[in-house]
Protein backbone atom coordinates (compact mmCIF):
# COMPACT_ATOMS: atom_id res chain seq x y z
CA UNK A 1 0.00 0.00 0.00
CA UNK A 2 1.39 3.45 -1.02
CA UNK A 3 1.11 5.88 2.09
CA UNK A 4 2.44 8.50 -0.31
CA UNK A 5 -0.82 9.11 -2.49
CA UNK A 6 -4.45 9.32 -2.18
CA UNK A 7 -5.07 5.75 -4.73
CA UNK A 8 -8.05 4.62 -2.53
CA UNK A 9 -9.87 8.36 -2.69
CA UNK A 10 -9.34 7.92 -6.57
CA UNK A 11 -10.95 4.84 -6.63
CA UNK A 12 -13.69 6.20 -4.93
CA UNK A 13 -13.89 8.83 -7.64
CA UNK A 14 -13.90 6.32 -10.30
CA UNK A 15 -16.77 3.69 -8.55
CA UNK A 16 -18.84 7.12 -8.41
CA UNK A 17 -17.93 8.29 -12.03
CA UNK A 18 -18.75 4.68 -13.17
CA UNK A 19 -22.43 5.00 -11.29
CA UNK A 20 -23.03 8.33 -13.55
CA UNK A 21 -22.41 7.14 -17.12
CA UNK A 22 -25.56 5.32 -17.32
CA UNK A 23 -27.43 9.01 -17.12
CA UNK A 24 -25.00 10.29 -19.93
CA UNK A 25 -27.35 10.85 -22.94
CA UNK A 26 -28.07 8.65 -26.10
CA UNK A 27 -25.87 10.67 -28.06
CA UNK A 28 -22.56 10.57 -25.58
CA UNK A 29 -22.69 6.71 -26.15
CA UNK A 30 -18.97 6.31 -27.70
CA UNK A 31 -17.87 8.83 -25.35
CA UNK A 32 -19.80 6.77 -22.86
CA UNK A 33 -18.22 3.53 -23.60
CA UNK A 34 -14.74 4.61 -23.77
CA UNK A 35 -14.55 6.30 -20.49
CA UNK A 36 -15.95 3.41 -18.97
CA UNK A 37 -13.18 0.78 -20.90
CA UNK A 38 -10.73 3.34 -19.10
CA UNK A 39 -11.90 4.32 -15.82
CA UNK A 40 -12.68 -0.09 -15.46
CA UNK A 41 -8.61 -0.19 -16.66
CA UNK A 42 -7.53 2.60 -14.47
CA UNK A 43 -9.26 1.20 -11.81
CA UNK A 44 -8.42 -2.25 -11.70
CA UNK A 45 -4.58 -1.35 -11.33
CA UNK A 46 -4.98 1.05 -8.84
CA UNK A 47 -6.66 -1.88 -6.88
CA UNK A 48 -3.96 -4.43 -7.59
CA UNK A 49 -1.54 -1.79 -7.25
CA UNK A 50 -2.54 -0.08 -3.92
CA UNK A 51 -1.10 3.14 -5.86
CA UNK A 52 -2.24 6.02 -8.03
CA UNK A 53 0.39 7.65 -10.92
CA UNK A 54 0.04 11.12 -11.18
CA UNK A 55 -0.64 10.70 -15.14
CA UNK A 56 -3.97 8.43 -13.46
CA UNK A 57 -5.57 11.20 -11.10
CA UNK A 58 -4.95 13.34 -13.92
CA UNK A 59 -7.06 11.72 -16.55
CA UNK A 60 -9.66 10.55 -13.79
CA UNK A 61 -10.48 14.15 -12.96
CA UNK A 62 -10.50 15.12 -16.32
CA UNK A 63 -12.61 12.12 -17.51
CA UNK A 64 -14.87 12.90 -14.49
CA UNK A 65 -14.96 16.82 -15.72
CA UNK A 66 -16.43 15.63 -18.75
CA UNK A 67 -18.49 13.46 -17.75
CA UNK A 68 -19.44 16.28 -15.70
CA UNK A 69 -20.36 18.57 -18.49
CA UNK A 70 -22.68 15.87 -20.29
CA UNK A 71 -24.76 15.98 -17.66
CA UNK A 72 -25.23 19.95 -17.10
Amino acid sequence: MCAECSWQDVLANIEQALEQIPDLPERAEDFANSVDEKLCSIHEWITENEHVTEPQETAVANMIAAIDRWLE
